[in-house]
């Protein structure tokens, strides 16, 4: 699992896959079973309830994806984690993104609450869209969420 984030995050920012390994696979361990919690949800299913375990391991995985060169912590590095790991409960998120959003992170210590913040955005926006969406198909609502931020807040595309 620990290898895999490293490829995801290589493929977004080579710069950012810098971090200890073992230190990864450490944090990955100390957390699979809420991890595995978090798996087997969805984004409708956020409560306020899961704010502390979310910062908590926000916080932890932004220690562990650290660059080792500068120690420099990227809250992006860790929502592209989080969400490969569970990718029906945690939105990916970019700075841009964030800042459409209104929640900013200026700085990786106060990151964890503004991913948060925007967790329970999206959950609240994929309330107001499901009724859009009436054909699934191999995406979750989540993912076309996530879409929809990337091509509007990252490239501008719309």
């Amino acid at each position: 699992m620990a290898q895999g984030i490293q490829r995801l995050i290589r493929a977004w920012n080579r710069f950012y896959a810098n971090f200890d390994l073992e230190e990864l696979s450490r944090c990955l361990n100390r957390n699979m079973t809420i991890l595995t919690e978090f798996n087997n949800r969805n984004i409708s299913t956020l409560a306020d309830s899961d704010s502390d375990t979310i910062r908590n391991l926000f916080n932890q995985f932004l220690d562990a994806l650290k660059r080792t060169l500068d120690n420099q912590r990227s809250p992006v590095s860790v929502a592209k984690a989080l969400s490969l790991l569970a990718p029906h409960l945690f939105p990916l998120w970019n700075f841009n993104i964030a800042f459409a959003y209104q929640c900013f992170y200026f700085d990786a210590d106060i990151a964890a609450d503004s991913y948060i913040r925007f967790c329970h955005k999206m959950k609240l926006l994929s309330e107001r869209v499901q009724h859009c969406v009436p054909n699934p198909d191999d995406r979750s609502l989540l993912k076309r969420i996530d879409e929809y931020n990337y091509s509007k807040y990252t490239m501008y595309w719309i």
